[in-house]
């Protein structure tokens, strides 16, 4: 199996990641309209990661409905996140389902509660039990990407997070195949535990045999570098034009 250069790969995709430039790039490779991140978001996030913190900032972030505010130095939410007025009494998810707020409190309180059980079985890599753990309680339209992005914020990062971006960017190298000809099919329910530990698990073996160099061997813990991350994320977007 070839081994990927994850330095030439990250210089070639992660700036794509953060707010839209490089427009001529970007409309090259099909992600002319894909939403960037803003930098100085993302860089708070990930500060919050780092401390173990998993809450309504995670949730949005993971959600892609954060934004930085300049004039105040804080991080924002958009507007549909939870509404004009903030008064409504849901979140709304990735998807723009309704998440309902008193539910994903008392989601984030059970998680602290296993915080500890939960990262024994990740230092196991007992992954089954991990998610087991972290399911518990989860709000309804809350899925196991999202379960999965409390696992990956409160180890720090040593349990990936999980993006289907990323694992069709990964598996298309691993294939040689371009990320639109990859076939992923849905995520499974989140109650459809072996079938989501069987995707995550598959991901980060994929991400071993690509990048093996890279993947849970820098000192931060971190399974994978963020900036690595963010580059697959990209690339699992691309969609070029072909000419038949």
């Amino acid at each position: 199996m070839d081994c990927f250069d994850a330095s030439s790969f990250i210089e070639a995709y992660c700036d794509l990641y953060f707010s839209p430039d490089q427009p001529e790039k970007r409309k090259a490779l099909g992600i002319d309209k894909l939403n960037g991140t803003d930098e100085k978001a993302e860089d708070y996030v990930m500060e919050q990661m780092r401390s173990g913190v998993y809450g309504k900032t995670a949730f949005a972030w993971k959600a892609g409905k954060t934004l930085w505010d300049e004039s105040k130095k804080v991080i924002a939410f958009r507007p549909e996140f939870e509404g004009e007025d903030k008064k409504t009494k849901c979140y709304r998810n990735g998807y723009g389902k309704p998440v309902c707020k008193s539910d994903f409190e008392n989601y984030c309180a059970q998680l602290e509660k296993n915080r500890e059980t939960i990262l024994l079985h990740i230092d196991k890599e007992e992954w089954e039990k991990a998610y087991c753990k972290a399911l518990i309680a989860a709000p309804t339209n809350f899925g196991p990407v999202n379960i999965i992005n409390a696992i990956f914020f409160i180890s720090r990062g040593k349990a990936p997070i999980y993006d289907s971006f990323a694992h069709r960017a990964v598996r298309s190298l691993i294939m040689g195949i371009d990320p639109e000809d990859v076939y992923l099919g849905t995520n499974p329910n989140k109650e459809e535990i072996k079938s989501v530990v069987k995707m995550y698990k598959e991901y980060m073996l994929l991400l071993k045999e690509a990048f093996p160099e890279y993947i849970n061997m820098n000192n931060n813990n971190e399974f994978i570098p963020r900036k690595l991350d963010q580059a697959l994320w990209v690339y699992g977007h691309i969609r070029k034009e072909k000419n038949d």
